[in-house]
């Protein structure tokens, strides 16, 4: 397992994170993601509603949809598939 963090400096609210994976040769979508939320103090799990799409793909858009969160920093746990690495080339956070 590999994760990413995003610092925003400051409180930012959202209920959708947009992600694209990387995939090439070994380099594939993760199995599954785990979303933390830094608190202040701790970082908390962050349930993810639903995943659009439901398998997570490479070289293309996927959604996942959370309930709406306020954090300072976000980490993004990626479970890689067996034998496999990921690779995440852009993330966006979004209050839609």
């Amino acid at each position: 397992m590999d994760w990413v963090e995003i610092d925003f400096n400051k409180q930012y609210t959202f209920n959708r994170i947009y992600v694209y994976f990387f995939q090439d040769n070994n380099i594939l979508p993760p199995e599954e993601i785990i979303v933390e939320c830094w608190d202040g103090s701790s970082w908390k799990n962050t349930a993810i509603v639903k995943n659009i799409p439901e398998k997570y793909i490479g070289n293309a858009l996927n959604i996942l949809a959370v309930n709406e969160t306020i954090a300072s920093k976000v980490r993004l746990n990626l479970v890689h598939q067996k034998g496999k690495k990921s690779g995440i080339y852009e993330v966006e956070f979004l209050n839609k």
